[in-house]
């Protein structure tokens, strides 16, 4: 009887062990018109703000499922993008929580507008959605006859950077209603903030509510001001690091003395990075002959081979013509991207020709009907 009572204790605590036990989130996408493809998805790691979590799934007839387990119970944004797409589109945005269902709804055409159910925050989210739809669809229309006609201008047109700025405006004024939503924090960190002056940020995160400012997002931007303080004010020196690049070449950061260096940390699987690629490459263009060079330091995950493999392509595939290092290869020695203390991509780092640090500009503005503050420095230091 004694035994049969401690078996039957012993199945209980079983059974309390799981029932204690969190429950991940699954994600489930259905796009019309999508053709199979691998989807990448990414989100902060909330204990440690400097982690980017990733991963992928396939996806088959536009469906795909992403399943996980995020280190707490924080919600956070999530990031869904297509491997192989052409950066035609940005990639889709939601909240998500362990113990989530969420379902992604939309269109390959309008990849980005999907639309995400399954929680409250995405509910708020939604909200500030829908007000840039229009703005946004249009916008992707004068994109696609830019590039039917052949002939498509240096840069966004008068009528599109309007819409652009448009976009910028409907999301200053959600953050400004909505003091108390998690996505104004969000919104804030992620998009309206490029281009913003400081000073303006610091306006719209003091109104945010005491628990938004005390959330993941509500963190990251006091971590920026502090990354900014820190860095822009021409005085901090740049710490050196060694690396080889792409054939093997070793690169010095102390070589490049003499030179205005941009370090750009980025990665394959990340959007806004890629997204942002053709502007950087004009900015290249423009002052490479005035003394100006890039290096980019790429952050991928998996193994070495799988890291490096996913780096080229990429490189390949977006005609980066400046130097490249992979900062998974002998990170366990010396992180570039923990030593800078990079928590967010993209992120740039500009030094100028004695090694300082003159500029740190996260995120990427193209696009975002803003005066890019990267390339407003460049003009300053350089020449226009």
């Amino acid at each position: 009887m004694r035994k049969s009572l401690f078996v039957l204790i012993g199945i209980l605590d079983v059974f309390i062990v799981l029932a204690q036990s969190p429950k991940g989130f699954d994600v489930k996408g259905s796009i019309e018109n999508m053709p199979d493809t691998k989807i990448m998805f990414y989100y902060r790691n909330p204990t440690n703000l400097d982690q980017i979590v990733t991963d992928s799934t396939d996806s088959h007839n536009g469906s795909f499922e992403c399943k996980g387990m995020i280190a707490d119970e924080s919600p956070v944004i999530m990031v869904l993008s297509k491997r192989m797409q052409e950066m035609k589109s940005a990639p889709i945005k939601f909240f998500v929580q362990n113990g989530d269902v969420i379902s992604v709804k939309g269109n390959d055409s309008e990849f980005d507008l999907a639309v995400s159910a399954g929680s409250t925050y995405n509910t708020q989210l939604n909200e500030l959605n829908d007000q840039l739809k229009e703005d946004k669809q249009s916008l992707m229309r004068m994109r696609r006859e830019s590039m039917s006609n052949g002939s498509a201008p240096q840069g966004p047109t008068v009528e599109m950077k309007a819409l652009m700025q448009d976009l910028v405006d409907k999301e200053k004024a959600f953050i400004k209603a909505h003091p108390d939503y998690l996505a104004s924090a969000s919104t804030l960190y992620l998009d309206a903030r490029v281009g913003m002056e400081e000073p303006e940020i610091k306006e719209y995160y003091n109104a945010l509510a005491p628990q938004v400012q005390q959330s993941m997002y509500g963190k990251l931007l006091q971590q920026n001001f502090e990354y900014t303080k820190k860095y822009n004010s021409g005085t901090e020196l740049a710490v050196n690091f060694i690396k080889k690049d792409m054939n093997g070449k070793i690169i010095n950061l102390a070589d490049f003395k003499g030179k205005y260096v941009l370090l750009d940390f980025w990665g394959s699987w990340c959007g806004p990075c890629r997204a942002g690629n053709p502007h950087l490459k004009d900015l290249y263009a423009m002052y490479k002959a005035k003394g100006f060079t890039i290096i980019g330091i790429a952050n991928e995950s998996g193994t070495i081979a799988e890291a490096s493999a996913a780096w080229k392509k990429a490189v390949r595939e977006d005609g980066l013509p400046w130097i490249q290092v992979l900062n998974n290869d002998g990170k366990d020695k010396f992180d570039v991207t923990n030593i800078y203390e990079v928590s967010a991509f993209p992120t740039k780092i500009l030094l100028d020709k004695d090694g300082k640090i003159i500029g740190r500009y996260t995120g990427t503005s193209s696009g975002a009907g803003v005066a890019d503050p990267l390339e407003e420095k460049l003009k300053e230091v350089m020449g226009g």
